[in-house]
């Protein structure tokens, strides 16, 4: 059978079984103890008894026709005594006992051993238990036994039997109530501490509440909003560092823009017949990857904006008119790929430059998988503005779907193209999509599947 998981139950477990255990092993000492005592009692009254008797005997014996003066019987510690001659007749008997019975039991072995033995006499029936004494006159050896009831030592041990009984599971279930409540009360604060970090989804958000419990809980807190000030420190420090960059890059990117243009040879004229203005082909090539040095640069002054957070302005937009010049430019990038808008105009409530370029991103990655065909579908769901993007490519392995929208994350070479972007633009549509309060879905191929859901225009 196996126990319970969580971290409660089984210290609750474990505290009722150490109690329980050790509830039994001190209840069987005590009625050990109690037992013990409790013979010692009779055992002392009953040698008491005796010697009382022998001493009678050595002062008045039997040959001296005095009559032996046995104590009467007490009703509430009943003993018996009884006084055996030399050939074990029996020649005195405590009064109201039948002298014919024989208390002596046959093998009572030497004096002073004790002896249990069934009575049944008027008032008097069950285990009695005796000792034996004896007393020497004339060369005859008179035993002496006194017999004393064991009904209460009986009743004793079974009143402590009953009381521990009751207390012990008592116990077990008291100390099992106070070990949940202690570690529910750990394990609750621990919870909200858990609660309260999983929400926070960035380290700009705040910290932990500390609890006024003063223990270790507390202690946990304290590390962990001393952890979370240096992460965000590093996380600002690194924000910001690509935010100088983006910066600093996009300057000298812009002049050296400038000067292949400058120094792009040109023909053309009256001289060589009015030709256009070409450039040569490593000026081409230096253009090409100046193009997508800056659209790097431009994600990542984006991604930086997002993780900043609060620089949205959200406005209500209508779609899909909004990114309708989103959808022209993308139509651009291959002309082997048709680009169509569908679907009935809704009204989202997002920032506007912000939509057209996760909208840029969806579209621009959708063409560049695709076969022949991408579309834009427009529809509204209950409080949402759904905007789905299909082509009809290999889509992406289900095995990917949680990575696409990390970043710098480019997929496996059948969805790669030597024109392929920086793995940026899905991490901007998904950053976009979180601080709009919307989200953003892959779904796997074949045939590449896009959901961006955002909060209509009426919140």
């Amino acid at each position: 059978m196996k126990g319970p998981r969580s971290l409660r139950g089984r210290a609750v477990m474990s505290a009722g079984i150490v109690v329980f255990v050790g509830g039994s092993l001190i209840a069987v000492v005590t009625l050990i103890i109690v037992g013990g005592v409790s013979v010692r009692s009779i055992d002392d009254a009953l040698r008491a008894r005796i010697s009382d008797v022998t001493a009678q005997l050595t002062a008045n014996p039997p040959s001296s026709g005095d009559p032996i003066q046995l104590p009467p019987l007490d009703a509430r510690d009943p003993v018996i005594i009884q006084v055996v001659g030399a050939h074990g007749v029996p020649i005195a008997t405590t009064a109201g006992v039948a002298p014919s019975a024989r208390i002596c039991p046959p093998s009572s072995g030497p004096a002073g051993k004790a002896a249990s033995v069934e009575l049944s006499a008027p008032g008097l029936a069950g285990t009695f238990r005796v000792l034996t004494g004896s007393v020497t006159e004339k060369n005859q050896t008179l035993l002496v036994c006194a017999a004393g009831s064991v009904q209460h030592a009986d009743a004793v041990r079974l009143a402590v039997l009953a009381v521990l009984a009751l207390t012990i599971p008592a116990m077990t279930v008291l100390v099992c109530l106070l070990v949940s409540r202690q570690v529910g009360r750990a394990l609750g604060a621990v919870s909200d501490l858990s609660r309260e970090a999983d929400r926070l989804r960035t380290l700009d958000e705040g910290r932990l509440s500390v609890p006024p419990t003063g223990d270790e809980v507390g202690d946990l807190a304290v590390t962990l909003n001393e952890l979370l000030d240096r992460l965000h420190a590093q996380s600002h420090a690194a924000r910001q560092f690509v935010a100088d960059a983006g910066h600093e890059l996009r300057t000298p990117l812009t002049s050296l823009r400038i000067a292949l243009e400058l120094a792009a040879p040109e023909t053309g004229g009256p001289e060589l017949g009015g030709r256009e203005p070409e450039r040569d082909t490593w000026t081409n090539e230096a253009m090409g990857d100046l193009d997508r040095l800056t659209a790097l640069v431009d994600d990542l002054l984006a991604l930086a904006r997002a993780d900043s957070r609060g620089l949205l302005q959200p406005v209500p937009v209508e779609v899909p008119e909004a990114v309708a010049d989103e959808l022209t430019m993308t139509a651009r990038l291959r002309e082997a790929v048709t680009v169509t808008s569908t679907g009935e105009p809704v009204v989202a409530f997002a920032d506007p430059h912000a939509l057209r370029r996760a909208v840029r991103n969806l579209l621009a990655n959708a063409v560049q998988h695709a076969t022949s065909r991408v579309e834009l579908t427009t529809r509204l769901e209950g409080r949402w503005v759904v905007l789905e993007v299909n082509d009809d490519g290999p889509g992406i392995p289900a095995r990917q779907l949680d990575a696409v929208f990390e970043r710098f994350v480019r997929l496996d070479e059948a969805r790669t193209r030597n024109d392929g972007g920086s793995g940026l633009g899905l991490a901007i549509v998904a950053a976009f999509a979180e601080q709009s309060g919307g989200d953003v879905t892959a779904f796997p191929g074949p045939g590449g599947r896009f959901v961006l859901r955002l909060p209509t225009g009426g919140q």
